[in-house]
């Protein structure tokens, strides 16, 4: 995807994993290209984290994305909760402790960033779009 096909269509929406599946489509790539595209592109300090067995198995982050990203999955994140079988996919972006994906905010119980997770279950993999929509 080239960037003057992809940053018009990504400026005017927030992120998500369903925004993004709605680009694939478009552009007919798969979802996971389309996600590390718009990473790439982005202006938004957003990360995509693909992990696999509980820990990050490798992540991509946009150039504003200044944080540092735990290695394994934390409990109070959307994909701890999935991998654990304690729920599914968000479906939508929600709110989560910063310090469930950024070691550098533990102890830090007002901050908080945007996650959307989905299992990909035939990659044995969880997709996680992670989103700093304010200022933390």
């Amino acid at each position: 995807m080239p960037d003057f096909l992809m940053k018009p269509r990504i400026a005017k929406d927030e992120p998500s994993l369903a925004f993004l599946d709605s680009l694939a489509s478009e552009f007919a790539t798969s979802n996971l290209a389309t996600c590390i595209q718009f990473v790439h592109y982005t202006t938004e300090p957003c990360a995509l984290v693909v992990s696999q067995k509980g820990k990050l198995a490798w992540c991509r982050k946009s150039n504003s994305f200044e944080f540092w990203i735990r290695d394994e999955l934390h409990p109070y994140s959307a994909a701890g909760e999935i991998f654990a079988s304690k729920s599914g996919d968000t479906g939508k972006m929600v709110s989560v402790a910063a310090s469930a994906w950024l070691p550098q905010f533990q102890g830090d119980e007002e901050a908080e960033i945007k996650e959307d997770s989905r299992d990909v279950v035939d990659y044995n993999m969880i997709v996680s779009l992670l989103w700093v929509d304010e200022c933390i």
